[in-house]
């Protein structure tokens, strides 16, 4: 994931970037190999998304897998599902 100031979103940016529907699809890395997958509500996204204060957009992995920006959660990052372009 770039850390790079342009790849900043503010909370707002972020919510807009959501995939819809009332559930959002979350992958968490929790240890070297594992991928967990999970939804969230839409609710818990963007109540995440303001207590971390600024997303960040992914790599390419990440969003080739269409999940385009990461947020700091309990001290891991959560990937969460972003609209499809076009």
């Amino acid at each position: 994931m770039s850390t790079a100031a342009e790849d900043k979103l503010t909370p707002e940016q972020a919510i807009a970037m959501l995939a819809e529907g009332e559930l959002v699809h979350t992958f968490i890395n929790p240890g070297v190999g594992m991928l967990i997958g999970a939804d969230w509500t839409r609710e818990e996204v963007i109540a995440a998304i303001n207590e971390a204060g600024e997303a960040s957009l992914t790599g390419s992995m990440a969003t080739s897998m269409g999940h385009g920006i990461a947020i700091k959660h309990q001290g891991r990052f959560v990937f969460l599902a972003t609209r499809k372009e076009g």
